[in-house]
């Protein structure tokens, strides 16, 4: 097992409040282009019964639980609420929303200058860009890293907290959408085996 920089809770509730802000953002742009204002105040009807305030006086570490699960809970029901009136149409503007979303918050420094040397340098960047991912996933589920080296990356989800709340997360958005998300930013194929609710993710770099 590879030790990585643990994430705190306080940055975990701050960035899984930000992806669900970010979820509620393009999911209106999408659902008002194509449904209307009336569907739109329908969904947010939905989000509304669904989800839970945040305990003000709780610890951090149990504020994040509630905001973790309101995040599934805003994603599934945005994805279901396009393919109820869109179909596959629905469904595919609704991840190519989620898609293009994730490329803009995907874009920090690091991985920016990582895939600018990616060219000339493909097996160093990789690992800047894995090790930088090793840490930003942790706000989704904890995990141990069983390799991490120049061609490829390997985590251990046992189990997969994501899978352990929401199958239909696990199966529309890990299993497709951040995987679409990798391949178009990072050029990197991810591969998952998933056992149940534990999932072993192989993460390489298609150029090398």
């Amino acid at each position: 097992m590879i030790e990585i920089q643990q994430m705190s809770f306080d940055e975990k509730l701050t960035n899984i409040q930000k992806y669900e802000k970010n979820i509620r953002s393009y999911t209106r742009s999408v659902v008002k282009q194509e449904l209307g204002k009336e569907k739109l105040e329908e969904l947010e009807t939905l989000w509304k019964k669904n989800s839970k305030p945040i305990p003000t006086e709780a610890k951090t570490e149990e504020k994040y639980e509630v905001a973790y699960k309101n995040y599934l809970q805003t994603y599934v029901i945005g994805e279901h609420f396009m393919a109820k009136y869109k179909g596959d149409f629905g469904m595919a503007e609704f991840n190519r929303a989620a898609i293009n979303s994730m490329r803009k918050t995907g874009a920090t420094r690091g991985t920016v200058l990582a895939k600018t040397m990616m060219g000339v340098t493909p097996k160093m960047s990789f690992q800047m860009i894995a090790k930088e991912m090793a840490y930003r996933l942790q706000v989704f589920s904890p995990f141990t890293v069983d390799q991490l080296d120049e061609s490829q990356m390997v985590l251990r989800l046992a189990p997969c907290k994501a899978a352990s709340n929401s199958r239909d997360f696990c199966n529309v958005a890990c299993q497709n959408v951040i995987r679409a998300w990798l391949e178009a930013q990072f050029n990197i194929n991810m591969v998952s085996t998933v056992q149940g609710t534990d999932c072993t993710v192989k993460i390489v770099p298609f150029n090398v």
